[in-house]
């Protein structure tokens, strides 16, 4: 049996928050399939264009004509309760720019840990409202997962590394013409786009991923037969 693990390039942003919803349904899709899957982030700024400090969310709405935020994220607020995640737009200001925080996240992967702090900082934003604009809350935020000293120079990008290839994973995605986040690419040629339901990625997981089923055997190594 070939039990090699399924590749999935996860392309999202942390401003996102379907990108929030779908991580959390390809979580929850993995366990329940139990398939073998690696995840690889792939960093796509839906607004690079925002100064580092971020905008202010009311005048962010304000010029897309709508008054109250709130509102524009009833539908994603409720999708977020159906997978046990708060969405709290009452509570967080700021739309910030996110070029420094997906240096964070990519350091984060290269340790091994890139998944958990997406999570963290994503939670940290659209539940509590906290300003991930800053560095000190970002430290905060991943103090579990990474040292001060390494969080710092991924944000700071010392020559440029992390800020480089943050860019040139998103070129990578935009020259496949992704223009919407979440989108997962299967395998290098499936692709899915958006947070799609729980079902539906447990289907694919069950059609494409190499699963490990073990059931009582004859063990070689101790001879327990």
């Amino acid at each position: 049996m070939n039990t090699d693990a399924l590749e999935i390039d996860l392309i999202y942003d942390i401003i996102c928050p379907w990108c929030y919803i779908g991580h959390q349904r390809l979580t929850n899709a993995i366990q329940k399939t139990k398939a073998k899957v690696q995840i690889r982030l792939v960093p796509f700024q839906i607004r690079p264009n925002l100064p580092e400090q971020g905008i202010s969310i009311k005048e962010y709405w304000k010029s897309k004509g709508i008054d109250d935020p709130i509102l524009a994220y009833k539908k994603v607020s409720e999708a977020a309760l159906a997978e046990g995640l708060e969405i709290n737009p009452e509570k967080f200001t700021t739309i910030p720019n996110t070029l420094k925080i997906h240096q964070v996240i990519l350091k984060a992967e290269d340790i091994g840990v890139g998944l958990q702090v997406l999570h963290a900082i994503q939670t940290a934003y659209f539940s509590k409202g906290v300003d991930i604009s800053l560095l000190e809350n970002i430290l905060k935020i991943t103090k579990n997962y990474l040292l001060t000293e390494v969080v710092t120079k991924a944000w700071n990008s010392e020559l440029d590394i992390y800020k480089n290839l943050v860019l040139a994973k998103e070129k990578s995605a935009r020259d496949l013409h992704v223009n919407a986040v979440p989108t997962y690419i299967v395998d290098h040629k499936h692709r899915i786009s958006g947070a799609v339901s729980n079902f539906t990625l447990m289907d694919m997981l069950q059609q494409l991923a190499p699963k490990e089923i073990v059931g009582d055997f004859c063990d070689i190594k101790t001879e327990n037969c």
